[in-house]
């Protein structure tokens, strides 16, 4: 299926400039609006299937009659899944092309929620199938990583891709911080059994539903491209995404790992986009560690990170023009990652001493650090790997996420376990002040931008390559 220029929502002309400084006409659609309304309502509703258990967890130990450590795994069958199939979803991507990836992607969060209801709702055995469920959901996931920059890639002018994944990231933060604070004041341990099921079957009959709408507007909206490339950076890789076989991209996997500055992207994407991740899995079972006997402390969780996630959506909504003015990827990337360092250092001191103000307040700022630091990611990790396919690179990008996020969550529930609360903490302090400090050392070039018509050399902060 393919846009017609004489759509409703018809064409627009924009203006670029090439490597001469002359003026290019190219022609956006309207119908992008609608493709990336599909893909926020996604965010949104997926992440609330998948952070939606974190802060129960001892509901669920009571529920489903397991482990607090058998709880996170609900969560973590997730990045199995990204470890699994990333590369070769990156395999096939360009051939299945955007619509397909689309469609694919919806259907498996379709499947994922509907599991889910079926593993709250039955009275025995009920989690395998929830775990089987965010396996689905972790599937859905992996051609998201690909749809994240591929939407606007395809579909958006150089100068809207940064507000097209602005949004998908807000949704995200939204979805997150809907999920993180619904499930705690729905459910409690000290209600009964068949309550808590009742109550999580209402929820999963919901997102259900809204999953299996999403699906039909996705068929009936969501196409493969535009009939014209909106960028001329797109306009130059357009036909080999199309021609490549899958032999040949999993041979250009070779050349990502050759590219030092793609190699500390890459580092520093994977150490900091899990932490506020693993704040909202294991929050709530730092905070019963810290504070024994101290009731109320699921919903206080879930609150605060839901805080989190909101304030960062928000600023997200004023660091994307920001960022699409400006062209700042590394310089605003450094920003949030030298805050991260600073917000998980007080939230660790918070929990060293007792302060709940404290553990509340380096929450809520790395959601500002959060999107920061993933709209800017994303953008540099374009211009360094320049013109390959961003769409391949994303999905190396989610399977070593994944990898440390198993890391982060395993090792800090293990010391959570077997030593304490504030120790459990302290391992993202390490790795993002390790992160902080490589990416201020290694350079960075802005491959796709120099394409795209010029780039200063204080838009780079550090001296350029070659």
């Amino acid at each position: 299926m393919s846009v017609n220029a004489g759509d409703i929502l018809r064409g627009e002309l924009v203006m670029e400039e090439d490597d001469n400084k002359n003026k290019i006409e190219l022609k956006v659609f309207g119908k992008r609006w609608m493709i990336l309304a599909i893909a926020v309502i996604y965010q949104l509703v997926s992440c609330i299937n998948i952070v939606c258990f974190g802060h129960i967890n001892n509901v669920l130990v009571k529920l489903l009659r397991v482990k607090p450590y058998e709880v996170d795994w609900i969560f973590l069958a997730a990045d199995s899944t990204y470890i699994g199939l990333s590369v070769p979803v990156a395999a096939v991507a360009t051939k299945l092309g955007f619509r397909k990836l689309t469609l694919l992607m919806v259907l498996c969060m379709v499947v994922g929620c509907m599991l889910l209801f079926l593993g709250v709702m039955v009275q025995q055995h009920g989690y395998p199938v929830v775990v089987l469920g965010e396996l689905f959901l972790g599937m859905s996931f992996v051609f998201n990583f690909s749809i994240i920059p591929l939407l606007p890639a395809v579909w958006f002018p150089a100068n809207e891709v940064a507000v097209a994944i602005a949004l998908q990231m807000v949704a995200r933060g939204v979805g997150i911080g809907v999920g993180s604070v619904i499930t705690p004041h729905i459910v409690a341990v000290d209600q009964s059994i068949p309550t808590i099921r009742m109550h999580l079957m209402i929820m999963f009959g919901i997102v259900s539903f809204i999953s299996i709408l999403l699906f039909v507007a996705s068929y009936f909206m969501v196409d493969d491209c535009p009939p014209s490339p909106p960028t001329i950076s797109r306009s130059k890789t357009y036909l080999d995404d199309k021609t490549e076989s899958m032999w040949t991209v999993l041979k250009s996997f070779k050349g990502f790992f050759m590219n030092g500055s793609f190699l500390v992207v890459l580092f520093v994407y994977s150490v900091i986009f899990p932490i506020n991740n693993v704040y909202t899995v294991l929050l709530a079972s730092i905070l019963h560690k810290r504070f024994p006997g101290r009731t109320g402390l699921n919903k206080t969780s879930g609150l605060v990170v839901m805080c989190s996630w909101v304030v960062g959506a928000v600023a997200g909504c004023f660091i994307g023009p920001i960022i699409i003015k400006t062209k700042t990827y590394k310089p605003v990337l450094l920003v949030g990652v030298a805050s991260t360092v600073l917000c998980t250092t007080t939230v660790t001191l918070g929990v060293y001493f007792g302060q709940v103000i404290a553990i509340t307040a380096g929450i809520i700022s790395m959601g500002i650090c959060d999107i920061t630091c993933s709209i800017s990611m994303l953008e540099l990790m374009a211009e360094v790997i320049f013109p390959k396919s961003i769409e391949q690179c994303a999905m190396i990008a989610a399977s070593t996420m994944a990898v440390v996020q198993l890391t982060y969550v395993l090792a800090n529930r293990a010391i959570l376990t077997h030593w304490g609360a504030w120790e459990s903490t302290v391992f993202p302090v390490v790795t993002s002040f390790v992160a902080c400090t490589i990416l201020c050392i290694v350079p960075t070039p802005y491959r796709r931008s120099k394409e795209n018509g010029g780039i200063t050399e204080s838009q780079e902060l550090l001296p350029r390559e070659g």
